[in-house]
């Protein structure tokens, strides 16, 4: 309890100031709102969710024994994870359903490190992630650009950035990822053929939309989980 008390009353120093991490939580929420709620804005800052909810198709696609030959990342903010292997029901809805709430748990990840005051560990994360990417996935242009400016400004922070800022940056990649999951989730496509929640329908004898609404509250639920380890009390 005394470790937690610790923890809890911990602050960062950011240009002379020091900001105590339920106040650092709240102005990392704000700018993670300026990226996902206007709609122009969102365009462009969704390809870093679709990285991420590609990644999980990778991963998850590996774990289950299928090779994955390629990720593409699109300038429309869409991306494709083509894999191939054996088959099999559960296979198959292991891979369907690892896209969505990817970003949420990639996000309760990186909360729980910022909790226990290790902003630079969450940065290394990302980092290691977008380089994954770009040597064993990525594979188109557009895809590599995106991931070599990921790594860029990652690279960058992890040389130039001090505790405060990394967390403060750490901050906005939970929120961001978190409600960029969970607004990604609620965007689900509806045409029948060409989404994760129609995959996964076929294999659950489903319809698509019961799948939609479990991808948001898988994406919800993470979402309140980064708030309570960031110190942010919902009311």
């Amino acid at each position: 309890m005394i470790l937690l008390g610790a923890v809890a009353t911990a602050a960062y120093r950011i240009a002379g100031h020091r900001i105590s991490r339920p106040l650092l939580a709240g102005l990392a929420l704000s700018v993670a709102l300026v990226l996902v709620a206007p709609r122009r804005v969102w365009r462009w800052a969704r390809l870093g969710v679709t990285a991420v909810h590609e990644s999980g198709h990778a991963l998850v696609a590996l774990v289950v024994g299928r090779k994955v030959t390629a990720i593409h990342l699109r300038p429309d903010s869409s991306g494709v994870t083509l894999h191939y292997g054996r088959g099999g029901k559960l296979r198959r809805l292991l891979t369907a359903i690892a896209g969505y709430p990817a970003p949420g748990v990639l996000a309760l990840g990186g909360a729980a490190l910022l909790a226990y005051r290790h902003p630079r560990l969450w940065l290394v994360v990302l980092l290691a992630l977008g380089v994954v990417n770009v040597v064993l996935w990525v594979r188109n242009a557009f895809g590599l650009l995106v991931m070599a400016l990921w790594i860029g400004g990652l690279g960058w922070l992890f040389f130039r950035g001090t505790a405060g800022i990394d967390a403060g940056v750490g901050g906005v990649a939970v929120w961001f990822l978190a409600l960029g999951g969970l607004r990604a989730s609620f965007e689900v496509p509806r045409a029948p053929a060409t989404s994760d929640a129609a995959d996964a329908g076929k294999v659950l004898h489903l319809p698509s939309g019961v799948v939609k609404a479990g991808f948001v509250v898988a994406a919800a639920g993470a979402t309140v989980g980064a708030a309570r380890l960031l110190s942010i009390t919902l009311h």
